[in-house]
């Protein structure tokens, strides 16, 4: 009957929203736990370090892993035969988002990346200098 039909989609799209909620959750407590190992690394560099870059690569990603982390996928389904259509413009939605946050935890940790092996070359300058 019609009336099962709609309640097997209404299912399915609850376990999409569902999915899509967990999804993000993971992806982002992942991103949180990289850039707070970055940090860490981050605070450890010695004090004549210029730092700021670094700090705001690492800001700029927080930021947007918080506001993704608040993000909310609901499918509304406008028509039945849209159904798909709607699933897939909101999982399009939700990947294209992460894609962009990862980029800025990617930007993240090659800017702490270029202090070390920065502050690795100074240190390997200064210690051969002394010889």
């Amino acid at each position: 009957s019609s009336e099962e039909d709609e309640k097997k989609k209404k299912a399915l799209v609850e376990r999409i929203d569902a999915k899509l909620a967990n999804a993000n959750t993971k992806h982002t407590d992942r991103f949180t736990q990289v850039l707070n190992n970055l940090q860490t690394i981050l605070d450890k560099m010695s004090e004549d370090t210029d730092k700021t870059e670094g700090q705001a690569a690492i800001d700029a990603a927080k930021l947007a892993v918080e506001n993704q982390a608040a993000k909310t996928y609901t499918i509304t389904i406008s028509t039945e035969n849209s159904l798909r259509s709607d699933v897939g413009a909101v999982t399009s939605q939700f990947r294209l988002d992460l894609m962009a946050t990862h980029k800025l935890v990617i930007d993240a940790k090659q800017a702490v990346q270029a202090l070390r092996t920065d502050a690795q070359m100074k240190k390997e300058a200064t210690s051969s200098a002394n010889l």
